[in-house]
């Protein structure tokens, strides 16, 4: 693949890896190091990629209809269809439901994206969800983020930086694509196809309280 010639660009399949069918139904998954982290439609399944090509499955954590995983430092915040749920990664190998870690909600969390003290989750009819995630063991809902309306079939949210301001990027199922700006070089804000909130915030933590006053700045783009 590197020698630049195109004739010789094979790829082969080196395992197919589902000892006693433990990995079927899978739907998402994540690397940690040499750490997979592997959700099927019952479970977290954790395997061990020291070797690639002989992994082995470390242990399996019950969770009901799981969406997504991230993880940060020593935690996992797993999207499930009935909120956000939150697993102690301090042994890898080994993850461990915290007790009271979690979040409910209405329609359930398809995504969930952290950003330091913060989880953006994609909250179906909701909109993005937005979590204080600052203590993992005590995680709590700030907001709903629906743009008026807008949004409405939150199915994925990613954040980035541009020029100094934080965005959000969400995938709106029926409605699209949208952007939110979250924070700018000087204040926090949260603008989203004409709505525009600022908020007086430090760039420490990007949360949604103590509204001030906006300007409306549009940042959409429709699927065809």
């Amino acid at each position: 693949l590197l020698d630049g010639d195109p004739v010789n660009n094979q790829i082969e399949r080196a395992l197919t890896f589902n000892p006693g069918g433990k990995l079927t139904g899978a739907r998402y998954f994540t690397l940690a190091g040499k750490w997979g982290y592997l959700l099927t439609d019952r479970s977290l399944v954790t395997i061990d990629f020291s070797n690639p090509v002989q992994p082995t499955i470390s242990s399996e954590l019950k969770i009901s209809d799981p969406n997504e995983i991230a993880v940060q430092f020593r935690y996992g915040f797993i999207s499930t269809g009935k909120g956000l749920r939150v697993v102690d990664l301090t042994d890898y190998s080994q993850p461990k439901l915290v007790e009271g870690a979690e979040v409910d909600m209405p329609g359930g969390a398809n995504s969930c994206y952290v950003v330091r003290t913060y989880a953006y989750v994609g909250a179906g009819n909701k909109g993005m969800a937005i979590v204080d995630v600052k203590n993992p063991e005590k995680p709590s809902l700030v907001e709903y983020f629906n743009a008026g309306g807008k949004i409405s079939d939150c199915r994925d949210v990613k954040v980035g930086i541009t020029n100094s301001s934080y965005f959000a990027y969400v995938a709106d199922g029926s409605n699209g694509f949208h952007v939110v700006q979250l924070a700018g070089a000087m204040y926090h804000h949260l603008r989203c196809l004409g709505l525009g909130l600022r908020l007086g915030l430090g760039l420490g933590r990007s949360s949604v309280p103590q509204v001030r006053h906006g300007e409306a700045h549009t940042h959409h783009i429709r699927s065809a």
